[in-house]
C-alpha cells in the first residue's frame, strides 16, 4: 500500500487485477489453497456412483471452505429433498449457512444448488406490509418468489471442483481490491464489475450450460 494515504497506488491496482487474471489462467494445482483445502475421503468418495473423473477431482483437489464464511464444504452420501429431483440419488458437497445445499446427481455428475426452504410469508407478512417495493423488486426477479427452483452450477462435477477454487481464489482477490482501492474511483469499480464478468465469460468457455440465464455462476456474480 502506499504510504501517502491508506489507498492503493495506480500500480497495486494493476498488479492485483493481473493477480485475478492469473486465476483464471493458471493450472488448478497452482491455485488450490491447502489451508483452505477439504479433501474428501477416498474410500467413500469410491463408493459414491459418479463418473470416474469426478472421483478424481474430489480426491485430488478437494473444495475449498469459504474464506468468506458463507459456506462449509460438507460431503454427504445421500441428501433428501421432498420436491426436487424424484427418483434421482444426490450427494453432498457444500452447505450454505442459509441452509442452501450444492449437490451432484448420482449417474450424471451434473452439479445443483438446492435453494433453502422458502420462508413462511404469513408469519413475515407485516415486514412484506412494510416493504412493499422489496417484494416486488423479488416478484420482479422471480415470479414464484419465495420459492426458488434448484439451479445448475456445472455439468459435472469435475467442472465445479474447477470453477469453485478459481471463483474463491477470484474472491478474495476482489475483496482486496475493494479494502484497498478508492471506493470513489469509478474505474476501479468497472474493473471489478469487468472481472465478475471475465469469470462468467471463463465459466462459458469450459462449461457453456453454466452460464446460461438461470444457471447459478451468473447469479452469484450478479449478487457479489
Amino acid at each position: 500500500m502506499s504510504e501517502s494515504n491508506d489507498f492503493m497506488t495506480s500500480a497495486e491496482v494493476a498488479a492485483t487485477l493481473k493477480e485475478f487474471d492469473r486465476v483464471l489462467a493458471a493450472r488448478l494445482d497452482d491455485i488450490v489453497a491447502p489451508q483452505q483445502q477439504a479433501l474428501a475421503d477416498p474410500a467413500r468418495i469410491g463408493r459414491w456412483r459418479l463418473p470416474e473423473a469426478d472421483r478424481d477431482a474430489l480426491v485430488r483437489w478437494g473444495l475449498p471452505n469459504s474464506s468468506g464464511g458463507l459456506f462449509d464444504v460438507d460431503f454427504q452420501d445421500a441428501v433428501r429433498t421432498e420436491t426436487e429431483f424424484p427418483g434421482e440419488h444426490l450427494y453432498g458437497l457444500v452447505k450454505y449457512h442459509s441452509d442452501a445445499r450444492v449437490v451432484a446427481v448420482a449417474g450424471t455428475g451434473a452439479v445443483y444448488m438446492l435453494p433453502p426452504p422458502p420462508m413462511d410469508m404469513e408469519e413475515t407478512a407485516e415486514f412484506w406490509s412494510r416493504n412493499p417495493a422489496l417484494l416486488a423488486a423479488h416478484r420482479k426477479k422471480n415470479p414464484e418468489f419465495p420459492y426458488q427452483s434448484p439451479s445448475l452450477f456445472n455439468s459435472s462435477v469435475s467442472l465445479f471442483v474447477d470453477a469453485y477454487w478459481r471463483y474463491e481464489r477470484a474472491s478474495q482477490v476482489l475483496r482486496k481490491l475493494i479494502l484497498g482501492a478508492d471506493p470513489f474511483d469509478a474505474a476501479c469499480v468497472e474493473d471489478i464489475a469487468d472481472r465478475l464478468d471475465a469469470f462468467v465469460e471463463w465459466v462459458r468457455s469450459v462449461d457453456p450450460p453454466a452460464a446460461e440465464d438461470g444457471a447459478q455462476w451468473p447469479e452469484i456474480t450478479e449478487d457479489w
